[in-house]
């Protein structure tokens, strides 16, 4: 997590890898010494096996990079936190798959909150009255008020073709938001630690925009469990349900408006 990595629209997740180290035994035997007329034979005694920590073997670059390339190779994945985006805090809770597919919500603090669902041919978005003024600047306040008393907290439909369909639906593009994290070729290795999901192992890395933590799977999928940042930019994001399906079945038919009959316009600026 590089910079601004963290923001939804440069990326909004990453990840961990590398298996939980084997723990390896060795074991040794007590001999009997043999007597003069008779030899008896001692049952080996295993000795206790010495866990090692995760990622022994590893450097702190090594692990990230392997962490890297196994959060890459998941279909999807669910990302929720609170970031900055140009400054203001975002709260966001996005599943998003490799085929571009995502289900979930996006609020920008004083700008509004979205609702959103995608699949392979339809974007739908449902926002709020302050989400709708917000998109719509600089447009007379009659329109805005109209707009907004049409479509606020009511799904719009757009075809994922429609040129305004395209920022909103960047961010379900699970690739680019995962390539955003780069490389994390300083990171150090940390401690093990226990988070709701799961054990971890941590690995810090330092950054011109401040201090990144990554807290690292040690059971089942080395994902990346969480990421944080705190400094010039902060943000904490965690991840969960890799590879599950995601839900993008459309809303009811009663619920929805269809933007590509409105005549334009009123998405533009989403």
């Amino acid at each position: 997590m590089r910079t601004a990595r963290v923001t939804v629209t440069a990326a909004l997740a990453s990840a961990a890898l590398l298996g939980l180290t084997a723990c390896n035994g060795s074991d040794s035997a007590d001999g009997a010494k043999a007597s003069a007329k008779a030899s008896t034979s001692a049952t080996p005694t295993p000795s206790p096996s010495v866990s090692k920590a995760p990622f022994a073997d590893l450097s702190g670059p090594e692990i990230a990079d392997k962490s890297l390339a196994a959060t890459r190779a998941a279909q999807t994945l669910r990302v929720k936190g609170q970031v900055l985006e140009d400054g203001k805090p975002m709260t966001l809770d996005l599943a998003i798959t490799k085929s571009g597919d995502c289900a979930g919500s996006v609020s920008v603090a004083k700008e509004g909150s979205m609702k959103i669902i995608k699949n392979p041919t339809t974007l739908y978005f449902k926002g709020d009255a302050q989400f709708f003024h917000n998109s719509l600047k600089g447009t007379p306040k009659a329109e805005r008020d109209a707009v907004v008393k049409q479509l606020a907290d009511r799904w719009v439909k757009k075809a994922t073709t429609a040129a305004d369909s395209k920022e909103i639906s960047a961010m379900c593009d699970l690739d680019e938001l995962l390539g955003e994290f780069g490389t994390i070729s300083l990171a150090r290795k940390g401690q093990e630690t226990q988070l709701p999901a799961g054990p971890a192992f941590t690995l810090t890395n330092s950054s011109p925009d401040g201090d990144e933590t990554y807290w690292v799977a040690t059971q089942g999928e080395p994902f990346m469990l969480k990421a944080s940042i705190a400094g010039k930019e902060n943000g904490e994001l965690n991840f969960s349900d890799f590879n599950k399906p995601v839900d993008t079945q459309a809303p009811a038919d009663k619920d929805i408006v269809d933007g590509d009959k409105l005549g334009g316009g009123a998405t533009d600026n989403a």
